[in-house]
């Protein structure tokens, strides 16, 4: 048997999916407290590429700030929950089961090393609108 030998660092960049969008569905929601003392939802989501599945985490986090906010809306979007993000409330948004589109890009750091992590949640062909809103309205 023959083999091309590679490095720990090589093995873990292979273990990465390429930056892109892909499909997802959410396989456990936790509603908790961020480190900062605000509500969140931790996800594990489940990346299918290529007739295969990664597991990444991802963290929905109750702020002001308006990347939080953001991603908060476009998950809603994504899975088709746009009344969800609507209520103001973590207690209404879809967690296990939802699945929706999402857009992952490659960190790379000095203690966890090479991994996926998720930018934004993108609408997907089958996402819907809120009851208050047409498809138009959504504001991707």
């Amino acid at each position: 048997m023959t083999f091309k030998p590679l490095t720990e660092a090589e093995l873990a960049e292979a273990a990465v999916l390429p930056a892109g969008e892909y499909d997802f569905e959410v396989i456990e929601s936790v509603e908790t407290l961020s480190k900062n003392g605000n509500n969140m939802l931790a996800l594990k989501i489940k990346v299918f590429h290529d007739g295969s599945s990664r597991i990444i985490r991802d963290w929905l986090v109750e702020s002001d700030h308006a990347a939080c906010i953001t991603k908060l809306r476009h998950y809603c979007v994504s899975v088709g929950a746009l009344d969800a993000y609507e209520s103001g409330s973590l207690a209404k948004f879809p967690g296990k089961g939802a699945a929706g589109k999402v857009k992952i890009k490659i960190e790379r750091n000095e203690e966890y090393g090479t991994q996926n992590r998720v930018s934004d949640y993108v609408k997907g062909n089958d996402a819907k609108a809120s009851k208050t809103q047409g498809p138009d309205d959504i504001p991707f």
